[in-house]
Order: structure tokens, then sequence, then C-alpha cells
């Protein structure tokens, strides 16, 4: 509840009260402020001795006194209105036929002495006070000088004349003094909520920031610190806003005056950073705000466990590798092996093998599981563009960038593993920038200065001979060697062919018919693994679906399986240096209805060498 107190006489007391009531009546009042009223019939001071409020409203040599005093509250002067001066005066006039008439207000009041005399028909005497003191040694003065035929002022100027056989007016406030006087105090006790409410939000955000902060003005006192600041500087005082910044916080926080730098507080690194408070473009004290470097280390990485529910996740384990056939278990071991280390890998296959597949369970299986996991295919993007993608770039570094700039895969991938795939792929101009990422693990955006370390690892991915690239020149060398510290090779599916068994029930698990799983009888499997696959699971994939949706009765035989390889061969030409046994086996027994003629034609090849084939398959 806001409090509010007028002070008047105790002579005005009744007006006062009808004039509240019916102003209260007209206004909407907040219901959490009250008024009451406080007669003084003496000195000022004893009156608010024991009063607790938030707003006094004065007037006269009240208000004029209040306003010497350091008092807790707000105070407000209820204006004397010239009309009711000129109403006093003529009333000295009228009811006292007096002429000589002496005036008392106070320092803020003012009066058009001519024309109140030419109006009244007087003579006016006009003198200003400030407090008790001055008010009677003005009316000393008064006596001094003649006297007057009646006083007009306050009630103390009253009390006075009275006492000294003088005729006395009293100046008494009107209606719309009060109504001004409640107005101004209803708008300071809005303006007074909202800077609390201000205040308290401000204290609010400082304390839950999870930086310790201290705000200093121009002297170096201190104006605001928050409880985190005040654990980190160990200051055991329960407040010491107020205080001189020098005896309490240490020299080493008040002398840094570079931005972001790094100090020790007992025993443990902080970043230290301040910045300038500016008022109209003076320097009116500086913000300084504390964090220890290890907090901003689980920032970043609570950032980047965001970044991971943002897709930045790998979503394979190696239960996820289907078959059991000794290659696959092979690499499966090789790459478990290879996961509880931090070091490179280069993982080589074919088209369809399942880098991808392998990166990813390396990554669920590493102590870097709960960190991000980064693909980055090289050979999917413009080469002009990779540099970008993989540094990032500051906002403005080159024509299109973005604003805000961007931050580049390898940070993204921080604490976890980046997983670039077509590696073969990286133009010759990136890969020294590669080389000493993987050296030096750090980068540097486009269009900054400042480095930023990394701790990732890189899982490389090629379907090419990259190390025969090496020899040729067209890819670094030192770069291969650096990647191929571990070396995974993956198997074709044709070296695992009884890979399928487990494959094509795994890959079609998805499709129904009437409601039922298609099923693929025993002979199409095997017949699946006369093919040789060269776009390997992916191409079995496929296929098999294909197999699924063409299939009407829900069931998949040898039958349907030649049909669609006869479809897939249709038109295909393959030159008869990579026929290999299996394919020519198969190719005939798919075309097994038609003349060596028309085989040989559709293969693209002469009769003769498809009869020689022929002969050495029989």
């Amino acid at each position: 509840m806001t409090k509010v107190a007028f002070i008047v006489p105790y002579t005005e007391k009744r007006d006062w009260v009808q004039f509240i009531d019916l102003i209260l009546e007209d206004i909407n009042c907040p219901s959490n402020v009250s008024f009451e009223i406080l007669c003084t019939e003496g000195r000022i001071e004893s009156l608010l001795a024991d009063w607790e409020g938030d707003l006094v409203i004065a007037r006269g040599l009240a208000y004029s006194v209040l306003k010497q005093r350091n008092y807790p509250f707000h105070l407000i002067e209820c204006p004397l209105a010239n009309i009711e001066i000129l109403r006093a005066v003529q009333s000295a006039a009228n009811q006292l036929g007096a002429y000589r008439v002496a005036l008392f207000i106070g320092k803020n009041a003012s009066i058009e002495i001519p024309f109140c005399e030419s109006l009244c028909r007087v003579k006016l005497d006009v003198f200003e006070v400030g407090n008790d003191d001055e008010a009677a040694a003005q009316f000393r003065m008064m006596e001094e000088h003649g006297g007057c035929d009646a006083v007009v002022g306050g009630y103390t100027v009253c009390r006075m004349a009275t006492d000294k056989g003088f005729s006395a007016i009293p100046l008494r406030m009107g209606e719309e003094a009060v109504r001004t006087a409640i107005h101004e105090a209803l708008s300071v006790i809005e303006g007074s909520r909202r800077e609390k409410q201000r205040n308290e939000l401000l204290n609010c955000m400082i304390e839950m920031m999870e930086e310790g902060i201290v705000a200093l003005d121009s002297q170096g006192t201190i104006l605001k610190i928050n409880q985190i600041c005040m654990e980190m500087l160990h200051l055991r005082r329960k407040n010491v806003v107020g205080l001189p910044a020098k005896d309490c916080i240490p020299e080493t926080v008040l002398d840094v005056r570079e931005d972001n730098s790094i100090i020790k507080l007992s025993s443990r690194n902080v970043l230290v950073r301040r910045n300038p408070i500016v008022i109209d473009g003076e320097t009116e004290g500086t913000v300084i705000m504390l964090q220890y470097v290890e907090a901003l280390q689980k920032a970043e990485i609570a950032v980047r466990q965001k970044l991971n529910e943002k897709g930045l996740v790998a979503k394979y384990y190696f239960q996820d590798i289907i078959g059991s056939s000794a290659p696959l278990q092979k690499a499966v071991e090789q790459a478990k092996r290879f996961a509880k280390t931090d070091s490179d890998i280069l993982i080589i296959g074919e088209s369809g093998t399942g880098k991808e597949l392998f990166a990813q369970s390396i990554h669920n299986f590493s102590n870097r599981r709960k960190r991000p996991f980064v693909a980055f295919n090289c050979g999917a993007i413009a080469p002009n563009l990779i540099e970008s993608e993989l540094f990032g770039y500051v906002g403005g570094a080159f024509t299109g960038a973005s604003r805000e700039g961007k931050i580049g895969l390898f940070e993204l991938a921080h604490k976890g593993t980046l997983f670039m795939d077509e590696i073969g792929e990286l133009p010759l101009s990136l890969q020294a920038s590669l080389l000493r990422v993987l050296q030096e693990k750090e980068i540097r955006r486009l269009g900054d200065d400042k480095i930023i370390p990394i701790d990732v690892r890189v899982i490389a991915a090629t379907n090419v001979d990259i190390r025969e690239k090496a020899r040729t020149g067209s890819f670094r060398a030192d770069l291969y060697y650096r990647l191929d510290i571990l070396h995974l090779l993956l198997p074709p599916l044709r070296n695992r062919v009884e890979d399928l068994d487990d494959l094509v029930p795994y890959l079609t698990r998805d499709f129904l018919q009437d409601g039922n799983p298609v099923i693929f009888e025993r002979a199409a499997v095997e017949r699946l693994k006369q093919f040789p696959w060269h776009g390997n699971v992916r191409q079995l994939r496929n296929t098999c679906q294909r197999l699924c949706i063409l299939s009407q009765t829900g069931v998949v035989t040898e039958a349907d399986v030649l049909e669609v390889f006869a479809d897939d061969m249709e038109g295909l030409t393959v030159p008869e240096e990579v026929l290999t046994e299996e394919e020519q086996q198969l190719y005939a027994l798919v075309h097994r209805k038609q003349t060596k003629a028309e085989l040989a034609k559709k293969l693209g090849v002469s009769r003769s060498t498809l009869w020689r084939k022929t002969r050495e398959l029989d």
C-alpha cells in the first residue's frame, strides 16, 4: 500500500477532507493508494518523526521546511494559486477594512502586486519566507517599517500576527490546487512504480545471468553487483553497493583494459570483459563482466547439444549393419577398434557399401557419441562454396554472405565427428587448408582474423583410389597420408553374397501386400546372389523394392527376378573386356530364350566372343 499524507493547518483540516473526498470520487484512484491528513500546529519535524509513508503533499512554510531536509519520502508542493491570494487580500480589505496589507508568501509563490493593489484597493507589502525563522525575521522587519492594518499568510504567520495583536486572514487552498496536487502525486506514484518495476526486472536479469556483473560509476563506486560476482570475488559483506571498488575488488580485475582478457582468480581462469556506461556522449561508469572459462566451455557444449537436436546426430549403430559374412564381420570388428581412438579414419569402399553407415556407427561407438555428428559430401556442393561451408565466415566476408555470418561445419562438429564423404572430390585448392586444420586443430572463419581452436575427429570416405590420385598429383600426398592413419576397407556386396539371406528380408520388411509382408522364394534369393551388384546394397535395396511393388501375389519368384533383370539390361552395352564369368552366365540365363545373335547384339559383343565366353562357362 502506498501512503500519501497532506500536511495542513489544523484549521483547514475540514476543508481538505472535503476537497479530497470530492476529488477521489471523480478520479480513478488505484486501490493500493491511501490518503491521510496530518495537521500541524507546531514544528513540522515532530509531526513526521514517526510517520512511515511514501509521499507528502505540503504548501507554504511546511513545504519549504521539508524541502531542506533529507526525508526518505517524495515531496510535492501544493501550489498557491493567484486567485487564492487575491481572495485573501480582498477579504482583508472588505472584512477588516484594511488598507495597508502585509502579504507573507513562500519563495516559490508569485503575485502581480500592481494588479492586486488596484483590484483590492489596498497598499500591498510582500514578504518572502522560507522557514519559521525567516517568517519571524520578516515579521519584525514589517513591524519596524510601521506595521500594517492586516496580515495575510499561512498558518504560522497568522499565529504570529494574532500573538502580536495584528488582524490576520489565512491563505486557504482552493479545490483546483488540491486537485492538481493529487494528480501530481498519482503521477509520481505511477512513475515510481514503473521505475521500481524496471529496477526489479534489471536486478532479476542481473541475478539470473551466469556471468558475474559489477557496475561502477565514474568515481569507481560500486552501483550494482550480482551474487555470482560476489561469490567469484569472495566478498563476504552482505552489501558492498556504495563502497569504493578498490576496497572490494582485486586489482587484477580493475586493471584489465583489453576486452576478453583472461586472468587468474583463486587459481581459476576467468574471462573479463569491460563495457563503458555512456550517457549523452559522456562516460559515466563501467560494467565489468566475469565468467569462468570452464563455464564458457560448458555453455559451448550445451549449444552444440542443442544443435544435435536439429539433426546433427548419428542415427545408426553397429547393430544396424546387416550381414554375418566373414568379410563384413571383419570390417565391423576393425571399425569397433578404430572407434575407441581419436585418430582420423579413411573409409574406402564402392558406392553403396555403407560408408556413412559405418561412419555413424563408429561415432556412436566412440567417446564422442554425445557430441555432434556432422556429414558433408565434398562432391555435392560447388567448389567455391566448400571453404565457407567447412570453416564458416563473418558477416560481409564476400558478396552474398549473410550479414550475421555463418558457423562452419568444423565448429558445429566441435568435440564430435565430421564425416567427409567423397573426399577424393575435394578441390586441390582446399586440400592444403584441410591439412592444416587436421594438423593444427584450429580454424579461421573467412573474413576473420581470429583463430578458433577445435576438437574434431575426421572420418573421410572415398569410392575412388585416392592413393593412385596422390601418385598422379590430383590429390595431395601429404593429405592422403594424414587421412590414412586408420584404414577401413569395406567389402563389396558381390564378395559377401551370403549376406543376401539377411539383407533381402531386412530391405523389404516395410513392403506389404494385403497387410502381409512380401515373401522372397529361396530360388529368387539364390538368383539375386548371381547378380554382380556394382551398386552394392543401394542397388540391392532398389531392386528389392521394385520386385515387391511389381509382385501381384505377395511372393517374389525366380521368374520375377529374371524379368526385372531383363528390363534392367534392355539396351545395355557391356564391353567384352569387363564381362565376368558370373555376368556372362547371368546374361545367358536371362536371355536363354534368345538366339546367340540376339544376345550378342544386346550385349554389344561379337558372336564369336559370346560363343567363346559361353563355352568357358560351360
